[in-house]
């Protein structure tokens, strides 16, 4: 889910600096489980500490209590 969502996040950074046609990126995993979890669309602060700066958590994420839940802007590209 995490590569799914850097992908989603460069293309969105970059769709506001030059023209790009409209995108949605298909993810799979073989493990159900991974699945789940990135459905969810929800991470640990952990999980959004690693590689994630501020300015782009604060932009693609919002609190939720378990977590940070990806804003439903960037989910719907994915």
């Amino acid at each position: 889910g995490q590569e799914a969502l850097s992908v989603a996040m460069t293309l969105d950074e970059l769709s506001k600096k030059c023209t790009l046609p409209p995108f949605r990126i298909v993810a799979t995993d073989i493990s159900q489980r991974a699945l789940a979890k990135a459905s969810s669309g929800i991470y640990s602060d952990f999980e959004t500490r690693r590689g994630l700066d501020d300015v782009r958590k604060h932009r693609y994420f919002r609190a939720h209590p378990d977590g940070w839940e990806v804003r439903p802007e960037l989910r719907s590209k994915i």
